[in-house]
């Protein structure tokens, strides 16, 4: 009976874990993370010098 107290004890922090993290980079600033960038989908349009001025 102590295992099972263990396990349920275990998985109800790292799920409070989860949860805070989760919230946490939502409610996170603006600030460029190349992670998220890297699951962009590629720009198909050619390269146009004056597009990002």
């Amino acid at each position: 009976m102590e295992i099972l107290a263990l396990t349920v004890a275990g998985s109800l922090l790292l799920a409070t874990f989860f949860v805070l993290g989760f919230l946490g980079e939502r409610a996170g600033g603006t600030a460029p993370d190349p992670d998220r960038d890297s699951l962009l989908p590629l720009d198909d349009d050619p390269f146009d010098p004056d597009r990002d001025r």
